[in-house]
Formats: structure tokens, C-alpha cells, sequence
């Protein structure tokens, strides 16, 4: 299942991915089954991470569906949507924070966390996140949807921008 997922996932296949998912229509239907009831077999937050990430794949979940293994990582790569510079987020607190990942004379900056309501994918991770008791790793994720000030540039931005 997670080999699955990460070829469809994947945006460096020789065809485009909505291509990909309208031809195996019905096998990504029968996965996105197995990954829900995937969910609740995971012994450990790092297994739950990885299991939901599937699950976001199947559901053609955005950019979630290849970054919230970072949540596992307990830091994030991703580069300033406005100067580029490569960044660091730690998300493994308890001061969440951006750093230049190059540069370590640059301070890092506070990130702060975002809430999303429950009709938008980040709002569904978060209520599969506390169905199945995983309050630490909740709260990691709205770090990974949080805001954050670019240490090189000073730009505010959305955390997930940064991934697109």
C-alpha cells in the first residue's frame, strides 16, 4: 500500500498524475479501503503518520500527500516561497521554529499554529488525528500549517505555500 502510494503521489512519473488516477479509478478506490482500515493498526504515531499520508494519496490529499512524513522526521525541509532560501522547521518544539538551513547566522523566527476548519483536507487530518488519540502528533500538524517569518527575507508566510 505505501509503495502505492508513493508512485501515485509521485509528480516526476512519466505521465500526469490526474491521468494516472482516472485510468486505475477502481484499484485506487480499493486502496483508499485498505488505508482507511490501515489507520487504526498503527502502534505508534511515526506508523500513523506514514499510514495517513497513504491515505491522503488516495484521497488526492493536496500537498499532504508527500509532506506529512516530515511530522515523523520531526523537522521539515522547504524553501521560502518568497527569496527561496532553504529552511528548516523544527517541529519537535517546544519552541517551533524556522531556521535558514544554511546560514546559522541567520536567528531563527517563531512559527505560530493554524486551526482549519473541518470542511478543508488540513480539517480532516486533524479529526483523523483525534479520532484515533493522537493528540502529540495533532499538534505538531498545525505547526505544519502554521505561519512563519522567513529568517533571510523577513517575509510572512503560510508553511504550506512552501511546499507547493
Amino acid at each position: 500500500m505505501h509503495l502505492a502510494a508513493a508512485i501515485v503521489a509521485s509528480l516526476d512519473g512519466p505521465e500526469d498524475p490526474a491521468v494516472v488516477r482516472q485510468r486505475y479509478e477502481n484499484e485506487l478506490a480499493a486502496l483508499h479501503a485498505v488505508a482507511v482500515q490501515n489507520l487504526q493498526y498503527a502502534t505508534s504515531d511515526m506508523e500513523f503518520i506514514y499510514a495517513l499520508e497513504a491515505l491522503m494519496t488516495f484521497e488526492n490529499g493536496d500537498i499532504w500527500q508527500r509532506n506529512l512524513h516530515w511530522l515523523a522526521n520531526g523537522e521539515a525541509e522547504l524553501d521560502c516561497p518568497s527569496c527561496g532560501e532553504h529552511l528548516l522547521l523544527d517541529l519537535e518544539g517546544p519552541d517551533f521554529s524556522m531556521a535558514s538551513f544554511g546560514d546559522a547566522s541567520l536567528a531563527p523566527t517563531a512559527v505560530a499554529p493554524v486551526k482549519h476548519a473541518e470542511a478543508t483536507i488540513e480539517g480532516r487530518l486533524q479529526a483523523l488525528l483525534q479520532a484515533h488519540g493522537r493528540p502529540a502528533v495533532t499538534g505538531k500538524l498545525l505547526y505544519l500549517f502554521g505561519r512563519a517569518t522567513c529568517p533571510r527575507c523577513r517575509v510572512p508566510f503560510h508553511v504550506p505555500r512552501a511546499f507547493e
